[in-house]
């Protein structure tokens, strides 16, 4: 079904720093929107920096932020499909606590780890609508927590750039505590970049670990679809032609057969689609 709508949006921000000592800092802003479908939304942020010593930082964060629904989820409608249009649909929100160390470690390597607790409200999802129950449509449909921890250490050398991290997170339904589906607890990530005859030729190596996810078949029972590990490749030569840049590499390096779940909302007969194998490409860039 064609449909034509007008909207504005606009958006205003501020933000201060404010110092609270010779080591301490608090950073405050907020900002209000007005996006489509009449839709408002106001989201403070604050940010209190503690730097006791050289090399170290400590950071307490929280704010908020929204996800406007789109123009599909506001207006589509089709009898032929099935869906009906939303109604007082409203945006997905989420508010963010975040305790965060930062450290020097030498003068070469930098270390990262942060504890957060993240709330998000008000779930756009595909829902069987109340008043037709042979028609879908889009509505707010829950909340979900994810609570977790990262850490990240970041490294530079003359002949060697580097970056490794590892996440581990709940991430669980807010009204029955279950584990999320297609959310995995386990990541982990490790870059590498390595100059080769020259500085103008590097080699840069990514591996990504993702653990296993839960998924649903067609018949509601729970399935897992297994974690994996991936390697990817890039060679980079910059040129002598300032701006000129020449790559190529390999994703999924050693063929890792994996997959990703599916949706069941649009796939319920599959519960797990095959990624890519090994795949090869060249590229040219040129900036300016």
């Amino acid at each position: 079904m064609e449909s034509r709508n007008r909207f504005n949006t606009w958006a205003l921000y501020v933000q201060d720093e404010v110092a609270l000592g010779e080591k301490t800092t608090l950073n405050a802003g907020a900002r209000y929107d007005k996006s489509m479908g009449n839709l408002n939304s106001f989201n403070p942020r604050l940010g209190l920096i503690v730097a006791p010593r050289a090399g170290t930082a400590v950071k307490l964060l929280c704010g908020s932020a929204f996800r406007a629904p789109n123009t599909a989820e506001l207006f589509y409608a089709s009898p032929a499909v099935g869906y009906n249009a939303s109604v007082g649909l409203r945006p997905e929100k989420i508010r963010t606590y975040e305790l965060v160390l930062e450290q020097s470690l030498t003068p070469h390597l930098f270390a990262i780890g942060s504890l957060y607790h993240y709330r998000v409200k008000d779930l756009i999802s595909t829902v069987t609508d109340p008043s037709d129950p042979t028609f879908l449509t889009y509505a707010n449909t829950g909340s979900v927590n994810a609570t977790g921890v990262d850490f990240e250490l970041q490294g530079k050398w003359s002949w060697l750039e580097g970056r490794a991290s590892y996440s581990y997170q709940e991430v669980k339904n807010g009204s029955t505590g279950q584990i999320v589906r297609h959310s995995p607890k386990h990541v982990g990530k490790l870059n590498l970049i390595v100059p080769l005859w020259s500085e103008r030729t590097t080699a840069g190596v990514e591996i990504q670990y993702l653990s296993s996810r839960r998924n649903e078949s067609s018949d509601g029972n729970s399935e897992t679809v297994r974690g994996y590990t991936v390697a990817n490749l890039t060679l980079l030569h910059r040129t002598r032609i300032k701006g000129l840049e020449v790559s190529a590499g390999a994703k999924n390096l050693f063929g890792e057969k994996y997959s990703d779940p599916s949706s069941t909302d649009d796939l319920p007969q599959i519960s797990a689609i095959p990624r890519d194998g090994r795949t090869f490409w060249v590229k040219l860039g040129y900036s300016f």
